[in-house]
């Protein structure tokens, strides 16, 4: 039996981020940070507030006769190689999540009939919308973006599938069994990089939520803002930050209790000293708005102590990669190793 693949059509283009996400980002530089007068409680911080900062899946379907089982199969590569596999049961339909973006993808449908009769539909392909911030859904937490697809100005992109950022696991967010095996298995996650207080993790245990095996534990608890400067922090910056030398380290999730203020602060300084620019580093700061932890503003007070801290890391009239880059070396960060983090991350 024939199978007709409907959506999405061959060769479009399709937008992973939604559409709310996408008005903020077109008016970001006059709007500021999306509902500044938002309340949080930190100790139930997804009742009550609509979690806004996930991908827009995309929508597959096709027409076909019974048939006992689906396979809709997604690849890079249009021999598919090894494709990515999502069983659909007697289903014509299934939703995606998680896709890169700036990406063409191929993909087909495999059906299995009474009897044991097999078919396989034609190929069709689509193109992803390039351009961060691509969102990430995982079961049971909040505010998960990879770092990757920002412009840089020392040409291209951060590579998607390196740097990942979000709310933390085991706490006050629970990581489904679903979610374990989406970074596990999808997102291939290599180093659980823990930045929480040294309390946070006693209470934790000094163990990551996504198991022993294949993972290793970084625990490196930084401060926020303003604080992060303070001399008596080096140490423990320079610490958290050699773990990004490693090129056996990544895939990296680093989080934090929300993925906002410390993961935002520790984030906002990797991606400045990539060559993100300054209007989109106080962006991806304040797309944190969307997720389950509240409003973040360029206007707060705690971002402008960052800012002032920062600034005090170079002239007036640079740039916040620069400061950045002042800051790290001024640390003890030698050029080589910035380099270094510099060949992994750019593309």
């Amino acid at each position: 039996m024939k199978i007709a693949l409907c959506t999405p059509p061959d060769g479009g283009e399709l937008s992973l981020v939604r559409e709310q996400q996408r008005a903020f980002l077109a008016g970001r530089d006059s709007s500021g940070a999306v509902g500044e007068t938002l309340s949080f409680d930190w100790k139930n911080p997804v009742a009550g507030k609509i979690d806004g900062g996930f991908p827009e899946p995309v929508f597959f379907s096709w027409e076909c006769g019974e048939a006992s089982r689906f396979l809709l199969q997604l690849s890079e590569d249009p021999a598919f190689p090894s494709p990515v596999a999502y069983r659909c049961g007697n289903r014509h339909s299934r939703r995606v999540e998680n896709l890169k973006a700036g990406t063409r993808y191929f993909w087909r449908v495999l059906a299995e009939f009474p009897g044991g009769e097999t078919a396989c539909s034609e190929v069709f392909h689509f193109f992803t919308a390039a351009g961060a911030p691509r969102w990430i859904r995982i079961p049971g937490l909040s505010n998960v973006r990879d770092c990757g697809a920002w412009k840089s100005s020392f040409g291209g992109e951060i590579r998607q599938g390196m740097l990942y950022r979000g709310s933390e696991m085991d706490r006050h967010m629970h990581l489904t069994p679903r979610g374990r095996e989406i970074m596990r298995r999808e997102l291939k996650i290599r180093t659980d990089l823990d930045i929480r207080s040294p309390e946070e993790l006693e209470k934790a245990g000094h163990r990551s939520a996504l198991g022993g095996k294949g993972i290793h534990y970084a625990a490196h608890p930084i401060l926020p803002y303003d604080l992060f400067f303070r001399e008596e922090n080096a140490a423990l910056n320079a610490a958290c930050f050699s773990v990004f030398f490693r090129p056996d380290a990544y895939p990296v999730y680093c989080h934090c209790y929300g993925g906002a203020d410390r993961t935002g602060t520790l984030i906002f300084l990797l991606l400045a000293l990539l060559g993100v620019s300054d209007s989109d580093l106080i962006a991806d700061y304040e797309l944190t708005s969307f997720s389950a932890f509240g409003a973040r503003s360029r206007k707060s007070d705690c971002f402008l102590a960052f800012q002032r801290a920062l600034n005090c890391c170079g002239a007036e009239c640079d740039s916040f990669a620069v400061k950045a880059e002042n800051y790290f070396r001024s640390i003890g960060i030698r050029m080589n190793r910035i380099k270094q983090f510099r060949t992994l991350m750019l593309n």
